[in-house]
């Protein structure tokens, strides 16, 4: 019964986050046919903007409260590309994949070359088991990507996708590219099992005790000390 209310609670954001999605496009007009936004509109979803991320980038934190923030500053200003980004990013680490998939198409209609709506395809081509598709899509923006925590989530995703596939060697090489832009413990855990899938038990563990002295207040420490009374 938890369960169910659960899902029905998400369902309900979910649709309240379409809902609203639609609403800003107004009636079917695309985002870029939106009137641009006053300085005041700019400048308190750039505030929104800058409280979410910095949720965002804290293990600790909720993503949800994250989340909340980045549609607030889509709704202050539609057309505020950095606030609609967020959201898309945020939305997929949540595996909202409806929201992301709503935001990824109305980015790509302005621009089908937009870098954040490309991540976005390339990891939901993934989620839809279309791997190879998927990584040769993150591929071609690699090159163009400026920003660290991009180029980590794109080498992350690259990893998913062949451990999807049973490469565990080169889901290992992509992880360690990610981490060396970014370290994140979710990302850290991956490359801790890919080792494991490899055979590699002692740089398993090794990624495991890592996970424990790096993070001591991570929601999944105790699974992960659970885990490595298996060594």
């Amino acid at each position: 019964m938890r369960a169910a209310s659960r899902w029905i609670g998400k369902q309900a954001h979910v649709t309240m986050i379409l809902t609203t999605l639609v609403l800003l496009m107004d009636h079917g007009m695309s985002f870029a046919d939106q009137k641009r936004c006053t300085p005041e509109e700019t400048s308190r979803a750039e505030a929104y903007l800058k409280k979410g991320t910095a949720l965002e980038d804290d293990y600790r934190a909720n993503l949800e409260d994250a989340r909340k923030l980045f549609l607030k500053a889509v709704q202050s200003c539609p057309t505020h590309y950095g606030s609609r980004a967020a959201l898309l990013r945020v939305s997929m680490e949540m595996r909202d994949w409806q929201t992301a998939s709503s935001l990824v198409a109305s980015l790509l209609e302005e621009d089908p070359n937009d870098t954040a709506a490309l991540m976005g395809k390339g990891a939901l081509l993934i989620v839809e088991g279309e791997t190879d598709r998927g990584i040769e899509v993150l591929k071609t923006i690699i090159g163009r990507l400026e920003d660290r925590g991009d180029l980590a989530a794109v080498y992350s995703n690259m990893g998913i996708a062949s451990r999807i596939q049973g490469k565990y060697p080169a889901a290992i090489e992509y992880y360690r590219q990610s981490l060396a832009y970014r370290d994140k413990p979710v990302v850290l855990l991956n490359l801790a099992v890919a080792y494991e899938k490899s055979g590699s038990k002692l740089k398993a563990k090794k990624c495991f005790e890592a996970f424990v002295d790096r993070y001591p207040d991570h929601p999944q420490k105790a699974l992960v000390v659970e885990r490595l009374r298996r060594y």
